[in-house]
């Protein structure tokens, strides 16, 4: 039992004396019984029978405390593999809590809560690479005939500027909105334009030149747009042809307009042809 380790040195020792102790008393008996068969007094029978007694109790008593300690023995082994079951289901429950992502990224959302239950197979958390970012523009759909793909686009967020590239244009439009979703992917090594931030996108989506005027000077209520330029003190109704791109409110004209003819903006929509206007103070019809 010492050797397997369930008992200490101390009760082997103690072990080793009784049973050394138990073997003496033993010879001594029988060899008292031996002197008491060959004629020892009444007294001397008894003595030695008493004393035969005590040995046999005292071999008793070891072989009680050796199946004692056999018995400890393998309660302890037990105890042992019991741990060892609890160990090992201990530490299937830890890998059931150990969250490991399939594709290497960023936290980008956090969906559950601390304490909160969930099912096999739920998400946790949203994760992404920002190394790239994607922008959905919605194009009108009346435009989206000038966007191709491969086409490099300028995205400004706050005061810097980067240039994407279209990556795909949506084949279908938006019933609520009549506007097309373009794709654009922009580069991001540094990661330190950040998903959700609102970005400007500029595009040129045609080759003709053109003049931007404020959209208030541009009446559009008939066949074809025109606007009033201001000539020698009279409205001058004079047809225009717009262009694709609208800037801060303003759109483009590509004929009908020579850069510094002046034009009405300001009540526009009232006016008849030969209308006579007066300018306000910095010149400004």
């Amino acid at each position: 039992m010492f050797e397997a380790g369930a008992a200490t040195a101390s009760d082997n020792e103690n072990a080793r004396l009784n049973a050394t102790a138990a073997l003496q008393n033993l010879e001594q008996a029988k060899a008292s019984l031996s002197l008491l068969l060959e004629g020892a007094t009444a007294e001397e029978h008894q003595s030695v029978q008493a004393s035969f007694q005590d040995a046999v109790a005292g071999k008793t008593k070891a072989l009680a405390a050796s199946e004692q300690a056999e018995a400890s023995q393998k309660q302890a082994r037990a105890n042992y593999e019991k741990a060892l079951v609890a160990k090992d289901q201990a530490e299937l429950a830890l890998s059931r809590t150990r969250l490991t992502s399939p594709v290497n990224g960023v936290i980008l959302d956090k969906i559950v809560n601390t304490g909160d239950l969930v099912a096999s197979g739920q998400a946790v958390y949203r994760i992404g690479s920002t190394d790239r970012l994607k922008v959905l523009l919605p194009v009108p759909d009346s435009e989206i005939k000038d966007w191709k793909k491969g086409q490099q686009v300028k995205v400004a967020l706050y005061d810097e500027t980067r240039h994407g590239m279209v990556s795909n244009i949506y084949p279908s439009t938006s019933t609520d909105t009549g506007r097309v979703n373009v794709e654009i992917i922009i580069a991001n090594p540094q990661r330190d334009w950040l998903p959700g931030q609102i970005i400007k996108a500029a595009h040129q989506v045609t080759d003709k030149n053109g003049i931007l005027v404020p959209a208030e000077a541009v009446i559009n209520t008939g066949s074809k747009p025109f606007i009033f330029k201001d000539i020698q003190g009279k409205a001058v109704r004079t047809p225009v042809e717009l262009g694709n791109q609208v800037v801060d409110n303003q759109l483009q004209i590509v004929s009908g307009l020579r850069e510094g003819e002046r034009i009405v903006i300001k009540g526009a929509e009232s006016l008849f042809d030969g209308n006579a206007i007066q300018s306000e103070e910095g010149g400004r019809p």
